[in-house]
């Protein structure tokens, strides 16, 4: 009773902080400076923004498809992107780092691509291992930017750098035992000697999260070439989402060299792990307070936050509108199955 107190106390909390952050965003910028940035965007810009996502959004899925066909399982590539975006639909809208659409992910699998689970596991645990490397990766080149752009923290811009450094130690380590055969989560799990803990790691999700781990160590290690075109091919889609930051700044009517729309992009991506559902709030403010230390107009930091909102929500909401096909399919079958027999 009293962790659902605490859990709903930081909820309020949360939500409390929305309407702050969006004000601060929004403080002390003229709505007709927005609309007049807004109007520089033609349709024919409007046509290329949704081109370049749609590329984008395609190739999100190519390194679970190459991991999936490594191991045989060869489903349809469209297939696989209707999951990834049912999955982002889930994540968009969860409270937190970005996380939360990767269970729906191996169910969909499962259910209606019949892998099996402990081979859709590995399959999206290795997928976000290599997605949160490259993030992070990036996160630490454009935090090297910021340093040496003289921003001002809260906390030393060096701190937070070296805490990113350790963050990205954590996925790469994991990895790289992965690819020489061993298993930190099972041996973590086999050191583990109080009574409770014991009954932990014999239940049934114990035994599945170690057979998942054999599963991607056997990628790992059977498949070297095949993981690193995976992870060379989330490298690519970072240079095209870094253009696609840049052009849209282009079409709004402002000129950016690479380092500020690094550092910018940094900015919001930094904002997405915050703890409010979809970033609301803390992407503005991100983009606001960034674009201005930059001696940019702040208004373009609110146009490129609702352009970035408008784009995010209209794929969130096609998202929740596969969740809700695939979920209709889902009890549909044994309902029918039952009236049949």
């Amino acid at each position: 009773m009293h962790k659902r107190r605490i859990l709903k106390l930081l909820r309020i909390g949360v939500w409390l902080l929305v309407p702050l952050l969006l004000w601060l965003a929004f403080r002390g910028i003229a709505i007709s400076d927005i609309a007049n940035i807004l109007k520089n965007l033609h349709p024919t810009n409007i046509f290329i923004l949704v081109v370049i996502n749609f590329i984008i959004l395609l190739m999100f899925s190519g390194r679970w498809w190459l991991l999936l066909n490594t191991q045989g399982y060869r489903i349809p590539y469209l297939t696989l992107v209707k999951y990834r975006i049912a999955s982002f639909g889930l994540t968009y809208f969860t409270p937190g780092p970005q996380f939360g659409g990767e269970p729906l992910q191996v169910y969909l699998l499962h259910q209606h691509s019949k892998v099996p689970t402990s081979v859709s596991l590995a399959s999206v645990m290795l997928d976000k291992i290599l997605e949160i490397m490259v993030i992070i990766l990036f996160l630490l080149v454009g935090l090297t930017m910021i340093i040496f752009s003289g921003f001002e923290f809260g906390i030393s811009a060096w701190q937070l750098l070296i805490g990113m450094a350790g963050i990205l130690a954590i996925p790469i380590s994991c990895f790289l035992l992965l690819c020489t055969g061993r298993l930190p989560i099972t041996w973590i799990l086999s050191r583990i000697s109080s009574n409770h803990f014991q009954k932990l790691r014999s239940s049934k999700v114990s035994q599945m999260v170690i057979s998942t781990e054999m599963q991607s160590s056997e990628i790992c290690q059977s498949h070297t070439s095949t993981v690193f075109v995976a992870l060379l091919f989330s490298l690519i889609i970072w240079f095209v989402i870094i253009f696609e930051y840049w052009i849209a700044f282009q079409f709004l009517g402002l000129t950016l060299d690479l380092s500020n729309t690094i550092i910018l992009l940094t900015a919001a991506r930094l904002a997405y792990f915050t703890p409010m559902p979809a970033g609301l709030g803390s992407l503005e403010a991100s983009q606001v307070i960034a674009i201005s230390a930059l001696g940019l107009p702040a208004a373009m930091g609110i146009s490129i936050s609702l352009l970035a909102r408008t784009r995010d929500m209209l794929l969130a909401s096609l998202g929740l509108w596969f969740v809700a096909q695939f979920t209709q399919k889902t009890f549909k079958e044994p309902l029918i199955s039952h009236i049949g027999d």
